[in-house]
């Protein structure tokens, strides 16, 4: 008996703790709806269709076409500087966090890509480039890909956008700015638009090579 009465208050407080974790991210969406800042998903939970805890290629590439609607606004086919900045800008805000204080720290941005709940210490990042094997290609999926497992985990997500972070950090004070945020964003626009039109195509946004390589 009194081991099924603590069951029971296990399964009770097990209930509180999400009835409370339910209520708090509630109340922290609709805080962001107040402020007019979007509504957001980290990218490894959206992109990780079938919830393996890992994105292949598909998903990846499903991903890209998901970024793509969400950006271009008037349904023409295409993304503007404008529109791809516009959109951007708003993403930086919510990356910025809860302190909103128009600066984003690499614990924010791997918060904003990858979740809270996935919290990846030093150690697991050494441990997953040590074992980095040779980019079986040239593609963003490929040198994400450290170990050549045709996915990529929680780890190796982590490491790609801790990259990104450093990029933009154009001064190394180890914060990154609005300016540096935009900054980043006009130079992908421009990589990304591979025929120098202007705009990018969703073709185009599919195809283009990481950031740093060479269209072909």
């Amino acid at each position: 008996m009194k081991t099924l009465s603590r069951v029971s208050a296990m399964a009770l407080a097990a209930a509180v703790v999400a009835a409370l974790t339910f209520t708090m991210t509630t109340a922290a969406q609709e805080e962001k709806k107040a402020e007019g800042l979007p509504e957001h998903m980290p990218l490894l939970q959206s992109t990780d269709t079938n919830g393996d805890g890992k994105i292949s290629h598909e998903e990846l590439m499903g991903g890209r076409e998901g970024w793509f609607a969400r950006i271009e606004k008037d349904t023409d086919g295409k993304i503007t500087l404008e529109e791809f900045v516009a959109y951007q800008t708003a993403q930086f805000k919510v990356a910025d966090g809860a302190d909103q204080d128009g600066i984003v720290s690499v614990e924010e941005i791997e918060a904003f890509f990858v979740g809270p709940e996935h919290k990846v210490g030093k150690a697991a990042k050494d441990k997953a480039k040590s074992g980095a094997k040779p980019a079986a290609g040239s593609s963003t999926f490929s040198k994400m890909d450290l170990n050549a497992d045709s996915s990529i985990c929680a780890v190796e997500y982590v490491i790609f956008w801790d990259e990104v972070f450093t990029r933009m950090d154009a001064n190394n004070d180890g914060k990154v700015t609005t300016d540096e945020w935009v900054a980043r964003q006009n130079n992908l626009h421009k990589h990304l638009d591979a025929d120098k039109d202007g705009a990018v195509t969703k073709e185009e946004m599919k195809s283009a090579p990481p950031m740093g390589e060479p269209a072909k």
